[in-house]
């Protein structure tokens, strides 16, 4: 059921270099590009296998005050161990599929979650 703090969502994909691999300990962090100030959303960091998930509520980018947010526009800020970094491209409006959870706070009524899955987000020079 979306509202405030009660609809969750997702952030999925895998950290890659330019050959495939999977990138281990990369911190990804997600945000919300806004027109003022973005909304940070969450952070993960990367396993052996490249995979990261963040998860948010409706409530991290929508101001109890600013009901004319609609979706999310999402882009990820990628930081390696070493200190590079690099932006993504902004995925416009936020959209996932519903997954069933056992999470009877992040399943909030309805018992799903919204879950954006990016696929393969490639590192350059890593």
């Amino acid at each position: 059921m979306r509202g405030e703090d009660k609809y969750w969502e997702a952030v999925t994909g895998r950290v890659v270099n330019p050959r495939g691999r999977p990138v281990e300990g990369v911190t990804v962090e997600v945000f919300d590009e806004d027109v003022l100030v973005d909304d940070h959303l969450g952070r993960a960091v990367t396993g052996e296998n490249g995979k990261f998930r963040v998860e948010f509520t409706q409530a991290d980018y929508t101001p109890p005050f600013s009901p004319g947010e609609g979706r999310p526009d999402i882009y990820l800020k990628l930081t390696t161990p070493g200190g590079q970094v690099h932006k993504t491209r902004v995925h416009a409006d936020l959209s996932g599929h519903m997954v069933k959870t056992d999470d009877p706070v992040k399943g909030g009524l309805d018992g799903e979650i919204e879950v954006m899955t990016l696929g393969d987000v490639e590192l350059p020079d890593a």
